[in-house]
């Protein structure tokens, strides 16, 4: 059977070691097609750092009969091998990659297998940790797939799945993310097991809700693993959100709205406002803009405004401006944040979200949707 070489060799330098095992390095990459009827017209590399704030993608083009590819990596590669066929037909393997030389091979009905020269308990580890969050995931979609609804309201059943749920989630909390981070406090897997930690719950998650208690837990991990560039971008996370609690000054930028003229957060400094995050393709995003408008409409005239942030990408300038439209949300200021500096400012890594803020600019609220929102609205405002 004729099959595609490839070679990944990672040249081990300025070593940080776990175990024995060096983490950072160079990769060199070589393929060798010679024994190859037909070859692939390219293979895309999609790498993702521990954090996924950092995200790289390398396209290997065949031009000759061998190619070569290197970079660095300073931490454990979380990689994508996308492998594009003519015909538009797509291959893919999911690796992670740590220091030493690998082999992929690819057969003629393009299955592809992996081979490490070298033992990888670091890899091994990490694949085994995925294998633990996907069975918790199965194990929950299962149980709810089987539930039993007979002689049940609908309330009732859904209040039962929301629970089973919910414990399933802190299941995966507390005995997975958090027992593996103390059990690998001096490698790369417990950093990671502590950023999904922090990461969570969905919606409250603790580097917003907690982050000091988070930076606590985090200086738990070896000075080493605190060195690496994942760690420090958790940090500056956790700094982040320290910044955005209850009680703190909401950071001021400046935005531009849909006629391109720049709006400041401080021009609406003696109101309460609501800055809300958003984007025209976030189904419970645009779920929530009735309920917006009824608070606007009620409370506008006594010092209530919203300031609506859209997470749409440049190229999609005219969607952002079509569902403005649609759901009639332009009675309110709408800016646009192309460029991710409201992203990056306020940490925003899941939609819907918004801060409430007083007329001083205090933060006095975080996330607040449907009647949570209501509810603190009439509290502010009641006569």
């Amino acid at each position: 059977m004729r099959y595609l070489l490839f070679i990944l060799a990672l040249v081990l330098s300025n070593n940080i070691t776990s175990a024995q095992q060096a983490i950072n390095g160079e990769v060199a990459i070589t393929i060798d097609v010679k024994n190859m009827k037909a070859v692939p017209l390219r293979i895309v590399l999609k790498r993702n750092s521990l954090s996924y704030d950092e995200r790289f993608t390398d396209t290997l083009k065949f031009s000759e009969s061998q190619t070569n590819f290197s970079y660095q990596v300073k931490e454990p590669v979380d990689c994508d091998m996308i492998f594009f066929w003519e015909g538009r037909a797509t291959t893919n393997k999911r690796l992670w990659i740590t220091p030493g030389q690998y082999t992929v091979y690819i057969s003629e009905n393009r299955e592809s297998k992996i081979v490490k020269s070298s033992p990888d308990k670091l890899s091994d580890a990490l694949v085994d940790f995925e294998q633990k969050r996907k069975l918790n995931y199965q194990i929950g979609a299962m149980t709810v797939s089987k539930f039993d609804y007979d002689r049940k309201s609908i309330a009732e059943a859904e209040k039962q799945i929301f629970a089973y749920r919910d414990s399933m989630k802190r299941e995966l909390d507390e005995n997975v993310y958090r027992k593996t981070m103390m059990e690998n406090l001096d490698n790369p897997l417990g950093l990671y097991a502590f950023i999904l930690y922090a990461e969570n719950p969905s919606g409250n998650q603790r580097f917003k809700t907690q982050p000091g208690e988070m930076m606590k837990l985090m200086r738990s991990l070896s000075p080493e693993v605190q060195t690496l560039p994942s760690a420090k971008m958790m940090e500056a996370r956790l700094n982040r959100g320290q910044a955005l609690l209850a009680g703190e000054v909401i950071k001021d930028i400046t935005l531009p709205n849909a006629a391109g003229r720049s709006v400041k957060i401080s021009d609406y400094k003696g109101k309460y406002v609501l800055v809300d995050f958003w984007a025209s393709w976030c189904t419970p995003c645009r779920q929530e803009h009735p309920n917006l408008i009824n608070a606007y409409k009620k409370y506008n005239a006594m010092g209530f405004s919203i300031l609506s942030i859209s997470r749409d990408a440049r190229k999609d300038k005219a969607a952002w401006l079509a569902a403005v439209s649609k759901d009639r949300t332009g009675i309110w200021t709408q800016l646009s944040d192309f460029d991710d500096l409201a992203q990056r400012t306020y940490d925003i890594h899941t939609l819907p979200s918004n801060y409430l803020i007083d007329p001083t600019g205090k933060i006095i609220g975080r996330d607040l949707h449907g009647e949570e929102l209501n509810i603190q609205l009439a509290k502010l405002f009641k006569k």
